[in-house]
């Protein structure tokens, strides 16, 4: 039997101790995320808009983004995140986190996609990127 040179010794052996370190500090499964922070979190877009973002305390990963109706100048036009407080209520008791904005009033569609998008970058960053999100 041939023995390799005395070099490739130990670089085989500096590679066999590289691959065992490797293994030893590599995870053994995917790192779990921290939970957010449940409760209530306001702020305004750079338009002006303002948004509210209510985080359930078991937060199931998905994120409805609600859309008011149509509002006509000069009506109170608060920033919600559903519908009502009851249905509220329910989808946070279920793990969705809620999102919405007081983007324009009138048929505001533009304003509401962009807005939509603007409040979803808000949420990745103050609470945690959704892993589906539902508008």
């Amino acid at each position: 039997m041939h023995n390799p040179p005395r070099f490739m010794r130990g670089r085989a052996f500096g590679t066999a101790v590289l691959v065992a370190a490797t293994l030893t500090v590599a995870p053994a499964g995917p790192v779990a995320e921290a939970e957010p922070t449940p409760g209530r979190l306001t702020g305004a877009l750079p338009d002006g808009a303002e948004w509210v973002i209510d985080v359930p305390p078991a937060f199931n990963g998905t994120l409805l983004l609600y859309s008011h109706g149509l509002t006509f100048p000069g009506q109170d036009n608060p920033a919600v995140d559903a519908p009502d407080p009851a249905t509220a209520g329910a989808l946070l008791d279920r793990g969705y986190a809620l999102a919405g904005s007081s983007f324009g009033t009138g048929f505001a569609v533009q304003e509401a996609l962009r807005d939509q998008s603007e409040l979803l970058e808000v949420f990745a960053g103050r609470v945690r990127p959704p892993t589906r999100t539902i508008a």
